[in-house]
């Protein structure tokens, strides 16, 4: 879906050029450059702007450490594009916007109004670089031989030693939760200038989007929330019990297909006794470049947890899973080859700050919501790389307004995937309370990031241009008959 790009400057001036500035701007001011990004996401257009927001690194101490927010505006491909601007916050913990810029720059959002990025402070193009080694060294412990106990060990120290490298830098790691991810947001829409904007964001990008919200000072027409995350709620806590539910229901509905259910018989049967057998005997996988991978049970669910979140995938499943559950080594070599990358970016510690500062608030919650969820489906434990840190953290400050809900009235579309194993349904139905103006969408048989699907594009697309109910639409027909289309 995203491709990268071709680039004008070195790193080495981008490294130079940067701090010729960053003490001699004031709190909130642009820098435009013609362009900043590295060989490999450059892209050439008259559509694009690119610029520095200056922002303080702890907004209580504007006076102190000044960082530089990398943001790009993508001008609308219509001549008569509308006053009103859309800003996208990107999901992921920790994930970087910018070198998206193909897929946003072809984006509906960029039709009929400006398309305003920005990496998130800490983040790509965003100042500071954290620990830009951190998801190599989370990816090598996912590929040694080692019990999950021993893996949580190692991402303990591996986080420790990552933050303590950041406290020897100067850098104030409790200052890069979404609270002020969404400030930076606000600060970078007023000093653009647009009479109002419209917010458009995925999963954390929606978190985001509440934070902005709750610290606006510029007029917003509407937002658009896609597989959501409340901010009244520990997230991923129940991330096995979560997953576990996504994956019944698509065995379930293989179940009740005639045609699949005679070709994959037993299959959640199946399914169950191979997990539980990693515990003795780990997967090993000969990978490219003589690197050999051993997969426990924990690894195993996380591997089929990524598996879920697109339901395009999800007429393959029955096939891959009974592969999966043979021991059919080329079938998980080929996934793993592919969800290398996403990992290791995944993986950062932007992503670990995320996790831990916002929702520090739930702690104890969370201990109990993730115990609950494991012995429920102890089979299904998923890995989570960043969960033990949290549940264990004594390092991150506590932020009471980081979790606190919102009230207002600004027109929202909020949708969510019956199927989705990351953000269910109950998160974005969390967030109907907040919004006194809503339009709440479930797509059935769908998993994360409903509009990645054609006919989630086209709700949201109508909703922004007239803030109509989105039910009045034919495609709201289509959604609700669809079913999954196993192999055959």
């Amino acid at each position: 879906m995203l491709r990268p790009f071709l680039y004008t400057f070195s790193l080495l001036y981008l490294f130079i050029s940067i701090p010729s500035f960053v003490f001699s701007q004031s709190i909130g001011e642009i820098t435009w450059t013609d362009s900043f990004l590295n060989e490999e996401d450059q892209i050439y257009s008259d559509r694009l702007k690119f610029g520095y927001l200056t922002v303080p690194e702890d907004y209580k101490k504007p006076e102190g450490r000044q960082l530089q927010i990398a943001f790009i505006v993508i001008k609308a491909s219509v001549n008569n594009a509308n006053k009103d601007a859309c800003m996208y916050f990107m999901g992921g913990w920790g994930s970087r916007t910018l070198k998206n810029l193909t897929y946003y720059q072809h984006h509906f959002l960029s039709y009929q109004r400006d398309l305003i990025l920005y990496d998130y402070r800490g983040t790509g193009y965003s100042e500071p670089k954290l620990c830009s080694d951190l998801g190599e060294h989370v990816f090598q412990n996912l590929l040694a031989n080692i019990s999950f106990p021993e893996f949580e060990e190692r991402q303990q120290e591996i986080f420790d030693d990552c933050l303590n490298s950041l406290v020897q830098q100067g850098v104030d790691f409790n200052q890069y939760g979404s609270n002020n991810k969404g400030k930076d947001g606000v600060l970078l829409a007023q000093a653009l200038g647009y009479e109002s904007y419209n917010l458009f964001g995925v999963s954390y990008g929606t978190k985001t989007i509440l934070q902005f919200i709750r610290q606006s000072t510029v007029n917003i027409r509407s937002v658009v929330l896609d597989s959501n995350c409340p901010l009244d709620f520990p997230i991923n806590a129940g991330m096995t019990e979560d997953y576990a539910k996504s994956l019944n229901s698509i065995l379930a509905a293989c179940a009740n297909d005639p045609t699949c259910s005679r070709k994959y018989p037993t299959l959640k049967e199946r399914l169950l006794s191979f997990l539980a057998s990693l515990d003795q005997k780990p997967l090993k996988i000969k990978l490219p470049k003589s690197r050999v991978a051993y997969l426990n049970r924990q690894e195993m669910n996380g591997v089929i947890h990524q598996l879920l979140y697109n339901e395009q995938g999800y007429g393959m499943l029955p096939f891959l899973l009974k592969k999966i559950s043979q021991r059919k080594k080329f079938i998980l070599k080929r996934i793993i080859w592919d969800l290398e990358d996403v990992l290791k970016e995944n993986y950062n510690a932007a992503g670990l700050i995320n996790y831990v500062y916002d929702h520090k608030a739930f702690q104890q919650k969370a201990v109990s919501i993730s115990q609950k969820s494991i012995e429920q489906y102890p089979v299904l434990q998923v890995f989570d790389g960043y969960q033990r840190y949290y549940l264990e953290d004594n390092r991150f400050l506590l932020d009471s307004l980081s979790t606190q809900m919102i009230q207002t009235d600004i027109p929202a579309l909020i949708l969510a995937g019956a199927y989705d194993p990351v953000t269910p349904v109950y998160y974005s139905k969390r967030l109907l309370p907040y919004f006194s103006k809503h339009f709440y969408v479930e797509f059935p048989q769908t998993g994360h990031g409903v509009t990645d699907n054609p006919c989630g594009d086209h709700i949201a697309e109508n909703f922004l241009n007239d803030l109509e109910d989105p039910y009045d639409n034919p495609c709201m027909q289509k959604i609700q008959t669809q079913q999954i289309v196993f192999d055959r």
